[in-house]
């Protein structure tokens, strides 16, 4: 601009004013392209998210053939995505046209404005001069100010999105400091006082209300309610899955969980089970024993290396739900959570896993166990009966019935309790004797039936029909 002043003097300042106007004109438009950005943005993050539902439940999709209807869905989504796109690309275009179109209208208006100005015959080198740094100066602030325009604007609104998320709450971390302090009493794994936990934090309701309790070592805990009650956030708060809003919960070890729905990835039944875990024969053998599995596996084409998931073997619900066990179980954490396990399977089969697995292999272990089948709660060394989130009585079964609860009754929704699992208080005392004098007889001797098959070859007979039609 200097030297342009210093070779047409005041001729220069026509085009000076044409630049100062144009710079302010394409500021505004990078901003207006910026808000246009950040809704385009929007509609484009919905895109993707219907996208990933519809990969992810694709066989949903086209086992009911709502494949039309989906894709209508993901069109609408798209053409209001580029409805926003087609608004946005006006001020970028509109700044492109003022970038070439600008630099001739300054090249003319500086020549122009020389030419009527000087006294002096007008030179190619002057001319020259002056068009060449006019270039000079409409490409820098012409070009490349509105293309920074354009990527600042870009820019920001991604600085935005990762400013969202880096300023969401934390997740809080698991403390073993207090621990390893000796705040948890000798013999104490878990220790709850008055926990009140919610799943949406902004919430004033609580999911957990003023929930208080110990578990000990070696201790069975059941935990029973009717649906809703929040048997299943108990578990979770113990797993740091719920945040808990107030109160205190204290967990002394590792902790390893049975969801009350089964997952199972792709892969072999025994990867399945050890989940990266180093292979021990016997304990993979035992674990696979008590869990009720050895019949199973004996049945499957490859018996543990048979593949399942989405390109193997289609398992039962009852099967997904003691391969959960069975990997729960090998982790080897020093306190189980079981989310009822017992509800998928039949009543033969849940007795073998209450006995074998969680009364013999986790015998030495803390464990809480969710479930609705009454006939087991007289074995367990604490009841925490849930009512609306609140603890409506605790402590063994001989002291719940004489506080006056009646378990039936509390659990009468459930559609569980009419079933084989849901029998009398007097089953349940009677199973707690038959188990205490079968206890070292169901730790010592395998399963004699769990290696038979469940089908046997089809018997045919020869011979002639007597009477007649």
């Amino acid at each position: 601009m200097i030297l342009l002043y210093r070779e047409i003097q005041w001729a220069c300042f026509p085009g000076y004013v044409i630049l100062l106007f144009l710079i302010p004109v394409q500021g505004w438009m990078g901003k207006c392209f910026a808000k246009l950005r950040h809704k385009t943005a929007q509609f484009t993050d919905e895109r993707v998210a219907v996208m990933t539902e519809i990969i992810t439940g694709m066989r949903v999709i086209k086992m009911y053939a709502w494949e039309n209807a989906f894709g209508d869905v993901v069109k609408q989504i798209r053409k209001l995505e580029i409805a926003k796109m087609i608004t946005a690309s006006y001020p970028i275009g509109t700044n492109l046209l003022l970038g070439l179109y600008g630099n001739r209208l300054l090249d003319v208006s500086m020549v122009i404005t020389y030419a009527l100005t000087t006294n002096e015959p007008i030179r190619a080198s002057t001319i020259f001069v002056v068009v060449s740094l006019c270039r000079v100066i409409s490409f820098s602030f012409m070009r490349r100010i509105p293309r920074a325009i354009q990527l600042s604007s870009e820019c920001l609104v991604a600085v935005e999105r990762i400013e969202k998320l880096l300023l969401l709450e934390e997740n809080r971390e698991d403390d073993k400091s207090e621990i390893e302090d000796g705040e948890l009493s000798e013999g104490t794994k878990i220790e709850a006082k008055g926990v009140c936990c919610s799943w949406n934090e902004e919430s004033t309701a609580s999911t957990l209300k003023d929930i208080s309790f110990e578990v000990k070592s070696d201790q069975l805990t059941a935990v029973v309610g009717p649906v809703g009650c929040g048997k299943s956030s108990l578990l979770m708060s113990i797993i740091k899955e719920l945040p808990v809003k107030k109160g205190s919960l204290k967990v002394g070890g590792s902790v390893s969980f049975a969801a009350q729905q089964p997952w199972v990835f792709s892969g072999t039944v025994r990867e399945n089970i050890l989940f990266g875990k180093e292979f021990r024969k016997k304990k993979f053998e035992r674990i696979v024993n008590v869990c009720a599995l050895k019949r199973d596996l004996d049945l499957l084409p490859d018996g543990d290396q048979t593949m399942i998931g989405e390109r193997g073997v289609t398992l039962s619900g009852g099967q997904k739900a003691r391969i959960n066990l069975a990997r729960a179980l090998y982790d080897g954490s020093d306190i189980v959570l079981l989310d009822d396990p017992l509800s998928a399977v039949d009543s033969e089969v849940g007795r073998h896993i209450f006995d074998k697995c969680i009364m013999g292999y986790l015998a030495d272990t803390p464990r809480i166990l969710v479930t609705h089948q009454l006939q087991y709660l007289a074995t367990a060394d604490q009841i925490i009966v849930l009512k609306d989130g609140q603890i409506e009585g605790k402590g063994t079964l001989n002291e719940l019935t004489e506080k006056g609860i009646d378990f039936a009754k509390l659990m009468s929704n459930d559609e569980s309790v009419e079933e084989a699992g849901g029998t009398s208080l007097i089953h349940a005392r009677s199973y707690k004797m038959r188990n205490q004098e079968q206890k070292e007889e169901f730790l010592q001797q395998p399963n004699e039936n769990a290696s038979q098959k469940l089908f046997k070859a089809e018997e045919k007979k020869k011979g002639d029909v007597n009477g007649c039609l």
